[in-house]
């Protein structure tokens, strides 16, 4: 199902509107969250970005669809927001029997086509999920006390009490990497400072309460100055203390340990299997199982037909590597591809990977055009997807190719000469 006839089904629907620094899409589109499927709406001239998600009407229950979708919702973009690093927030809820939208505000929207949510958390345990909610507060916050006061909500999170906090926040402060949180820190102690006790007493104590000294004085500007320094080194903290404590990855850990590539591959042959492939033991026929059909796509393109659910064989398994063969119906379209699990690396050719069989039929001409249409979106910097279509899961997912040494006009002047062709024999053929 596509974006717009979904949203065409009636049903209970609950929309938030949204202003956000993240990136938007410049197109609807479905994204699916914790089981539930959420329709991002894109901005217009008119109508505001939002996220839509539909439920079936349930008389009696209608308070408890709104308030789950509602939590849906809200748990999306506090993972969105941990990840990107960037505001989001909820401006306006809505609903009704169709997505219907508030008209624009004012404020300009952040656009992107090419938005992508390949990592998405979601996390199980209930300290998690509300620490990134501390964290997405944080981020869209205006008010400089309570952004502070947010970030640090995280550390008192894991740690009751002050000590522990004052504790953990002095062993994990050589951690901090920005080099304004760095200097910050070097400020704080170079004044004799212990910056635990500081972050605690002068900062977290003191924008929480007024009874007793010192207070954050509103009218203060230096309280105010002192504490926008401050959110560099409590956001950096928060970030340490949610990947330290809660097992939650940033998108820059993920991109650094550099596993997604092979994720889905991995959890299918399972642990010990990946061991004896890693390490060239021989494996006994038997113990190999038998891959699903799977889907290869390009991110953010339309699917190709011929790439759709194909038969993938294992060639042969050597040096910690698995030897691949995909192949669609009638055996029109051979691929071949490697799954490096020692470098862990998808290692595909997109020049010899290819083998196609051509007998002047329409179903020949057919896959021809899909292969000529994946191979100009893929050296148009096309992002690889495998793709386990029973399960609706992501099995791989690779970083946009670079094509090099090539001429790219040629090469598209080959690829439009071609379709071109192909589009007359499938004319002719019908």
């Amino acid at each position: 199902m596509n974006p717009e006839e979904y949203k065409k089904e009636k049903g209970f629907w609950t929309i938030a509107h949204l202003e956000q620094d993240i990136g938007w899409p410049q197109e609807d589109r479905l994204e699916f969250y914790k089981g539930e499927m959420l329709l991002l709406l894109a901005p217009t001239s008119y109508l505001v970005e939002a996220i839509a998600v539909r439920k079936d009407f349930e008389l009696g229950k209608l308070n408890k669809l709104e308030y789950d979708a509602q939590k849906v919702i809200l748990n999306y973009i506090s993972a969105l927001a941990w990840v990107r690093d960037s505001k989001i927030k909820i401006i306006e809820w809505g609903g009704g029997s169709y997505p219907f939208r508030m008209q624009s505000s004012k404020h300009s929207s952040i656009l992107t086509t090419f938005f992508s949510n390949h990592y998405l958390p979601e996390p199980t345990d209930e300290k998690a999920r509300i620490a990134l909610a501390f964290y997405r507060e944080g981020l869209y916050l205006d008010h400089v006390p309570y952004k502070f006061l947010s970030f640090y909500k995280i550390i008192n999170l894991i740690f009751n009490n002050g000590r522990q906090q004052k504790e953990w926040i002095n062993s994990n402060a050589e951690l901090l990497r920005k080099s304004d949180a760095k200097e910050r820190v070097e400020e704080i102690l170079s004044s004799k400072l212990d910056l635990g006790e500081y972050l605690f007493k002068s900062c977290r104590c003191a924008v929480a309460h007024a009874g007793v000294k010192p207070f954050v004085d509103p009218d203060n500007f230096e309280d105010y100055q002192r504490l926008f320094k401050d959110l560099s080194v409590i956001r950096e903290l928060a970030k340490i203390i949610i990947e330290q404590r809660l097992g939650i990855k940033s998108q820059k850990t993920v991109w650094a340990e550099h596993l997604y590539e092979l994720e889905g591959f991995r959890k299918f042959f399972g642990k010990n299997l990946l061991n004896s492939i890693k390490n060239a033991e021989v494996i006994a026929e038997g113990k190999i199982p038998s891959l699903p059909p799977l889907s290869i796509r390009l991110h953010g393109t339309k699917k190709f037909e011929s790439f759709e659910n194909i038969r993938v064989t294992i060639d042969k398994i050597a040096e910690g590597c698995v030897f691949l063969t995909f192949e669609n119906d009638l055996s029109y379209l051979k691929i071949t591809a490697t799954l490096d699990f020692r470098n862990e690396k998808f290692v595909f050719d997109p020049f010899k990977s290819f083998k196609l069989l051509q007998n002047d039929t329409f179903i020949s001409y057919k896959t021809e055009l899909d292969l000529l249409g994946f191979l100009k979106s893929y050296f148009s910097n096309g992002q690889l997807e495998i793709w386990n279509n029973k399960e609706n899961a992501l099995w791989c997912y690779c970083d946009s190719f670079i094509p090099c040494n090539i001429d790219p006009s040629k090469l598209f002047e080959f690829f439009n000469c071609r379709i071109k062709i192909c589009q007359e024999y499938m004319e002719k053929l019908k």
